[in-house]
């Protein structure tokens, strides 16, 4: 399933946001801080001069920020007058997400779960969904992959 995830979103038309992605361990750079900032609702205006400055006071307490992309950011502006970061950032994360990764799950989902099938209880979708975007094997190699798994622990004397 990551590997699907990380297909989508090498294709994704939101790329350049993925600087802002903390969690990473790379800061963005100015640079990039100014292609957000000219894609943003205040194109108009140019770069504040102080983004360099704003950047700089990220890069001195990155090292202590901790937890997931959001919580990073939460408390660095929590500690740290950013405004002009702090515009950037609340832009790029108002943006809903396409959904079409959620319309590719209900798609495999409905091909599966068929009239035949409508006993199906949540759990068993679930797993079947798992098996289907986890496992790039097919039926009988995954098999023959099991039974030698378990075979393995079984040895003559």
């Amino acid at each position: 399933m990551k590997n699907v995830l990380n297909v989508y979103r090498r294709s994704n038309n939101f790329n350049n946001f993925s600087c802002l992605d903390l969690e990473t361990g790379i800061l963005p750079t100015l640079d990039q801080l100014i292609d957000l900032w000219l894609i943003s609702p205040w194109k108009q205006e140019p770069p504040p001069e102080n983004m360099y400055e704003e950047l700089a006071a990220l890069q001195t307490v990155f090292p202590a920020l901790e937890g997931k992309t959001v919580d990073m950011w939460c408390t660095f502006f929590r500690n740290e007058a950013a405004a002009n970061l702090l515009k950037i950032v609340q832009y790029v994360c108002s943006i809903p997400i396409p959904n079409a990764f959620v319309e590719w799950i209900f798609s495999v989902v409905g091909s599966n779960w068929t009239d035949e099938r409508n006993r199906l209880s949540l759990e068993s979708v679930k797993s079947e969904l798992c098996v289907f975007f986890n496992i790039n094997s097919s039926c009988t190699e995954f098999k023959d992959y099991i039974s030698a798994a378990s075979n393995a622990k079984y040895f003559k004397k």
